[in-house]
């Protein structure tokens, strides 16, 4: 791969606007109950639901809501973005379709609003990079080798250190197809 090009790819990602109307909207809420309920059923202020999770339906989001607020005490005190994921992870097994994509989308935008908020002293958002669906394919192609789950920052090149964990996996969901043409030879 070379540096110098990735490095061209990574400005242009920071170029772009990638903010989740999603948690612009979280962050106008005034409860973390109000909060959630916005972040799981994945609607900005314009009442459109993001593409990431429309498979999933109004019916399925609003169960695994209804789910989570049953467990909202044990949110409230998470003080890190895998101690909230896991926990987000460990009920949407009562509701079928919500896969690890919709479950990370939630999970980062519940983090924000409790970081934002205040709701703890830590920093909610991730220090990990958390690889699903097109951000696993990126990673692939981008090391060249399988990578799956949960991934420290220090694995990927250099040219993406100066981006957030979260900023990484968006990386390499949006750049991925693009990442093939940077390879060498």
């Amino acid at each position: 791969m070379n540096s110098r090009r990735l490095e061209d790819l990574v400005k242009e990602f920071k170029d772009e606007n990638h903010d989740d109307p999603v948690v612009n909207y979280c962050l106008c809420q005034d409860s973390l109950e109000e909060a959630i309920k916005i972040a799981v059923l994945s609607k900005g202020e314009n009442g459109k639901m993001r593409s990431h999770q429309r498979r999933i339906g109004h019916h399925r989001l609003y169960k695994y809501y209804e789910c989570l607020l049953d467990h909202i005490k044990e949110i409230e005190v998470c003080n890190n973005f895998d101690k909230l994921y896991r926990i987000l992870e460990s009920y949407k097994v009562e509701v079928k379709g919500i896969g690890e994509l919709a479950l990370y989308d939630i999970a980062v935008r519940i983090a924000t609003f409790m970081e934002k908020k205040s709701y703890t002293a830590s920093n909610m958002l991730p220090d990990k990079v958390y690889l699903h669906a097109g951000s696993e394919k990126g990673a692939r192609i981008l090391l060249g080798r399988n990578v799956k789950g949960i991934q420290p920052k220090s694995i990927f090149p250099a040219a993406l250190q100066s981006l957030t964990c979260d900023e990484i996996e968006s990386f390499l969901c949006r750049k991925g197809k693009k990442l093939s043409l940077y390879k060498e030879d």
